[in-house]
């Protein structure tokens, strides 16, 4: 799966390496483009075998805000309560990074 919408919007892949699912953004996860991202991760959970762990890669995200980061972690923390094996790799940036460690909702990685 591969999603590109401009330049300054977020872009989206996936691959399966192994007993792991990865579904990767890279750009911008704002609020424009969390309605995008929102059902990129859920079609990923629902596309990927519920037996292999599932990792959303926040790696190259370089801006980020409570929308966008709502959209990733409110269908990955409904399939951690259902019982799928699921993580959040967190944005490296540092504005990004920042709002992710004071949200507090990453890391997912318990489940």
């Amino acid at each position: 799966m591969s999603v590109t919408l401009s330049p300054s919007d977020i872009v989206v892949t996936a691959d399966r390496v192994g007993f792991t699912s990865t579904l990767r953004l890279r750009g911008a996860l704002e609020v424009r483009q969390a309605a995008t991202a929102r059902a990129a991760v859920r079609e990923f959970l629902d596309n990927a075998d519920p037996a292999v762990h599932a990792v959303v890669d926040l790696t190259d995200v370089d801006e980020l805000d409570a929308a966008g980061l709502a959209a990733v972690t409110s269908p990955l923390l409904t399939a951690c309560r259902a019982g799928r094996a699921v993580s959040v790799v967190p944005p490296m940036a540092a504005r990004p990074r920042r709002l992710a460690d004071q949200v507090g909702v990453l890391p997912i990685g318990s489940c």
